[in-house]
C-alpha cells in the first residue's frame, strides 16, 4: 500500500514526534535523552518555513514514519539537508523507506536544489545499508565526518 504524506502538526502529533525522536536518539546516539520542548519548538518553526518538508507518512490512518528536510546555503549553492528519514520499527522491511526517500527527493527537486546531504551514525548499519542501496554516498561539500556521524549525499541533477 502506498504511503500518504501530511504536514506535521506539532500540537496534535506531539506524542508520536517524541516517540519517533526518542527511537532515533537510541539508535544513533545510544541515549534516550533530548530536550523535547526545544525539539517541538524547532519543528513548529520549520513547519512554518517549509510545510512540505516536515511531514508524517501515513497509511490506513496510521502514522508510520516521518520526513524532515530543510534548505541550506553552502558555497553560494542551495542544498537540501535530509534531517530525518524515519520509519517506525514495526513498518520497516516493507519498502516504505523507499517511499520516504522518494518523497524527500521530490521535495528537494520542487525546491530546485541540485544535491542534498544527510548525517548517519556509523553504527547504524541498517541505515548505511539502505543509503548504499540507494546510491547515496560521499558528497564533496566538506568533511565526511561531522560530530562522529558520516555525511552522505546525492546529486539530483
Amino acid at each position: 500500500m502506498a504511503l500518504g504524506f501530511r504536514t506535521i502538526n506539532p500540537v496534535d502529533d506531539r506524542d508520536i514526534l517524541i516517540r519517533f525522536r526518542t527511537d532515533v536518539y537510541a539508535i544513533n546516539f545510544a541515549t534516550y535523552h533530548f530536550n523535547q520542548e526545544e525539539y517541538l519548538t524547532q519543528i513548529s518553526t520549520q513547519v512554518e518555513k517549509i510545510p512540505e518538508g516536515f511531514v508524517m507518512a501515513v497509511t490506513d490512518h496510521e502514522i508510520v514514519g516521518q520526513v524532515e528536510v530543510e534548505l541550506v546555503e553552502w558555497n553560494k549553492k542551495r542544498l537540501g539537508h535530509l534531517i530525518l528519514l524515519y520509519l517506525a520499527p514495526e513498518f520497516r522491511g516493507r519498502q516504505y523507506g523507499d517511499e520516504l526517500l522518494e518523497y524527500a527527493e521530490s521535495a528537494f527537486m520542487r525546491q530546485m536544489v541540485s544535491a542534498y546531504y544527510l548525517f548517519v551514525s556509523p553504527e547504524n548499519s541498517s541505515a548505511l545499508s539502505f543509503y548504499t542501496r540507494h546510491k547515496i554516498g560521499n558528497l564533496d561539500i566538506g568533511p565526511e565526518v561531522h560530530h562522529g556521524r558520516l555525511r552522505l549525499g546525492r546529486y539530483l541533477c
